[in-house]
């Protein structure tokens, strides 16, 4: 075999296991994104200067009101291929008529913008009593208000989700949510929610190009 063709079978070679081990980071990547670690704290931890990052998203500016004590109330962040989700919920029992609400808020930055926005929330209804979450949501850059609801009564109607679909991609917004029941407490009339998330959603080709470059280090690091 001459030197050409030694050179042009390796060659051919080292593209082949280029080829595989591309695959297999893609694949390590993805999995790595479905996978990211749940992180968790509760508002009496939490300040305006708590900053954490979570796959696509960043969130900060943390401010907590209401009756509410923010030693009961926990934050988790969690990754989902090319969903973001913060939630809240309460450590021990929920929010109910007794224990009236919380106001949360906070600012979030997208690495990659996303495309929508999703509200919702876990809970019960009785009687005259209403479980809500309602939320104002600014597009600090675009100067854009939204304000989606969710809402569950004892005497209907239910919706229990909401979706912002985007115009334009945003890469970044602030939020004010409010968890609050109303009713006056009594027999066969109650209202409670266990827990209220948003997530945050990549467009879907951009979430194939985050994974892409996910890889990349990786590969260079390999090339030399």
């Amino acid at each position: 075999m001459s030197y050409i063709a030694l050179s042009s079978h390796f060659s051919g070679t080292h593209t082949m296991i280029l080829k595989k081990f591309s695959c297999v980071l893609l694949f390590a990547a993805t999995a790595a994104l479905a996978a990211a670690p749940v992180r968790a704290a509760t508002f009496d931890t939490i300040t305006s200067s708590t900053v954490i990052t979570d796959g696509n998203a960043t969130y900060s500016n943390f401010t907590y009101g209401g009756v509410t004590l923010p030693a009961t109330v926990t934050l988790t962040t969690s990754t989902s291929g090319p969903t973001s989700t913060i939630t809240f919920a309460r450590t021990a029992a929920d929010w109910s008529l007794s224990d009236h609400g919380s106001v949360i808020t906070y600012h979030v930055d997208f690495a990659t913008p996303i495309s929508s926005l999703g509200l919702a929330f876990t809970g019960s209804a009785t009687g005259g009593a209403t479980a809500f979450v309602s939320e104002s949501v600014t597009d600090p850059i675009a100067h854009i208000d939204y304000a989606p609801i969710v809402v569950m009564t004892g005497f209907g109607p239910t919706n229990s989700t909401a979706t912002l679909n985007f115009a334009t991609p945003v890469s970044s917004l602030d939020i004010v949510k409010s968890i609050d029941t109303a009713g006056v407490p009594g027999d066969g009339v109650s209202a409670s929610i266990t827990s209220v998330n948003n997530t945050y959603t990549i467009p879907e080709p951009a979430s194939l190009t985050l994974l892409s470059l996910a890889a990349l280090p990786l590969l260079r690091r390999r090339r030399r």
